[in-house]
């Protein structure tokens, strides 16, 4: 059970860190996107017309493909709810360089894969700055996301399925919570020309080209095997199980991830030539490290109106004594000692304790946002929020997930 917490000093040290940084991380703009009533009615028309360190408010509707060629903005659905999540049909975010860095957050990007289309989901491609895909569903894709070349590409909760779900070539990329899971594999199929044999299922993951890729607390499941078919007289086995993870090289460092390959697909009805259950790990390559660190989540309501209150929730281990970052800014790194990815750019505000963990686990927070937070004619700001646990003396600090906070004029 979720613990409801009236911490006057937590709520207050927020509030202070926020007012801290509004000069410095107002948003230029605010742009509205909403297909029945403007002033834009597709996302690309208000990345179009956006400057660096806009911030794109996108209402509950379907929209077409979504390019952001080295630009630094937020699109950010505003639909009053998390789980109602405006549709995109692809997103590409490229060619980024330094301080121009891209939110994603509050999506689904749900594609049909065609013959001659381009089937992936989210392409990240050549990016040396932090794109930051939040709370989002991404469904369908070949693969769903796939990142290539880039240096700090950060996924927080975001449920992925594709074949496979993640792509990572020669990239960094972080994971926290969410899950990735392969697609199941086609069932054999009897045609006029003949059978389509069962296809295998697909990785959750797959990393490739020297690639280095940090999970934390995300589940990683193979697709399952297609099942096989009786016909013509003869038998046709059912397809391998996808691997949770496939490294053909690199590294990937797993701090409390379940992993599982998928199951083998059934044999034809009479015949025993089932295929086999996937691997969890099909390490062809690179190194695996593994930490018994447990997950530290934290989220915080987004977007947030002057005046209005959000919630920022924690969990972890009972007992935990809480400590808070905020930054203006992202600068994904793996950190050693820290155990965990420090998303929170440097110079960061460390507050806290805010609070300790109750016996659940689970701790919420009430956060005011005061009417006169923004200085006049500033639109809007943001903040990336970091969770920072004390672990045992001489370990250093666990660091929970991020979250941005988007906070904007009630005008808008």
């Amino acid at each position: 059970m979720r613990h409801l917490a009236s911490i006057p000093r937590a709520a207050f040290a927020v509030l202070f860190l926020l007012a801290a940084l509004a000069p410095a991380s107002a948003a230029t703009s605010v742009l509205v996107v909403d297909p029945g009533a403007g002033p834009f009615t597709q996302i690309q028309d208000a990345v179009n017309a956006a400057a660096d360190g806009d911030v794109i408010l996108v209402k509950n509707g379907s929209y077409t493909a979504v390019t952001v060629d080295n630009k630094g903005v937020s699109i950010v659905a505003d639909t009053g709810s998390p789980t109602l999540r405006p549709v995109i049909a692809r997103v590409t975010i490229k060619n980024l360089s330094a301080s121009r860095r891209v939110l994603l957050r509050g999506f689904r990007i749900a594609i049909v894969p065609t013959p001659f289309g381009t089937n992936i989901g989210v392409l990240l491609d050549s990016n040396f700055e932090d794109v930051l895909l939040e709370n989002c569903v991404l469904l369908g894709g070949l693969p769903s996301v796939q990142v290539t070349n880039s240096t700090r590409a950060t996924l927080v909760r975001c449920a992925v399925g594709g074949s496979p779900a993640v792509k990572a070539t020669g990239s960094v990329v972080h994971l926290f919570e969410g899950a990735c899971a392969g697609d199941d594999g086609a069932d054999a199929t009897s045609t006029p020309f003949g059978v389509i044999q069962a296809g295998p299922g697909a990785a959750g993951f797959e990393c490739e080209g020297s690639s280095l890729v940090n999970f934390h607390g995300t589940p990683l499941t193979g697709g399952d095997g297609g099942d096989g078919l009786f016909s013509g007289g003869n038998c046709h086995p059912g397809a391998d199980g996808g691997p949770g993870l496939l490294l053909a090289s690199g590294v990937v460092f797993l701090r409390d991830v379940p992993i599982a390959g998928g199951a083998g697909g059934a044999p034809g009805s009479g015949c025993g030539n089932g295929g086999n259950p996937g691997p969890a790990i099909d390490q062809q390559g690179g190194s695996v490290l593994t930490s018994a660190e447990s997950k530290r989540v934290l989220s915080i309501g987004s977007p947030v109106r002057e005046g209005n209150a959000t919630t920022l929730s924690m969990s972890g281990v009972p007992g935990d004594s809480v400590f808070l970052l905020l930054s203006i800014d992202a600068d994904a790194q793996f950190i050693g000692n820290f155990r965990g990815t420090l998303v929170a750019a440097s110079p960061f505000l460390l507050v806290g304790p805010i609070g300790t963990l109750p016996p659940s686990g689970d701790l919420s927070i009430n956060v005011g946002i005061p009417p006169n937070l923004l200085a006049p004619g500033v639109e809007g700001l943001e903040a990336v929020l970091q969770m920072i646990v004390p672990v045992s003396p001489g370990s250093g600090a666990a660091i929970g997930s991020p979250s941005v906070l988007t906070v904007v004029d009630p005008a808008f």
